[in-house]
């Protein structure tokens, strides 16, 4: 059997090559967010084989430094010139 836990810490620490077959992105983040003590909730879709599909943080200085690498939905990219 799998110790998910443990093997969260090691993703989170590089010492596994990420794998989808181990955690969705969701999971990461939210296994990230409970190593940092940041409070969370996890929405759980019953139909869906119980898969996690959304989370909420308490508002906090870790939780903004947790997500601010991820990329905002609908916001358009500057385009890099390459001269």
């Amino acid at each position: 059997m799998i110790d998910s836990k443990k093997l969260v810490r090691e993703l989170i620490k590089g010492n596994l090559k990420k794998s989808k077959s181990y955690f969705s992105e969701l999971e990461t983040l939210s296994y990230k967010a409970k190593e940092r003590n940041i409070n969370i909730v996890e929405f759980r879709e019953p139909d869906l084989n119980n898969q996690l599909t959304a989370i909420c943080l308490e508002p906090s200085i870790e939780a903004k430094k947790l997500c601010s690498s991820i990329p905002l939905a609908l916001k358009e990219r500057k385009e890099v010139s390459h001269v």
